[in-house]
């Protein structure tokens, strides 16, 4: 009776290596297009830092949180300029 099987997981990330996703890649390659875009603002004897910042950047920004790992850390610096900072009192 058993003919459906349920998947455990819905989505899931193309993976490159055991670090790598293709979400990763692709960012990573829109960045550095886009610091190429900019780069003309950059004194030029500065261009090659700017890469190397652009790259450790994004890369960064893409690195699995370590306090939770679900999530990478853009989400996180998201979130926590996203939250709300009211605070609630008792009447």
């Amino acid at each position: 009776m058993d003919q459906y099987t349920i998947p455990k997981e819905i989505s899931s990330e193309m993976k490159f290596s055991r670090k790598f996703y293709l979400f990763d890649i692709v960012i990573l390659i829109s960045s550095l297009s886009i610091a190429w875009l900019f780069s003309s603002m950059v004194y030029t004897k500065i261009i090659f830092f700017y890469y190397i910042f652009i790259f450790f950047g994004t890369v960064f920004l893409l690195m699995r949180n370590k306090f939770n790992p679900k999530k990478r850390n853009f989400q996180t610096v998201y979130f926590a300029l996203k939250r709300d900072r009211t605070v609630y009192t008792r009447i």
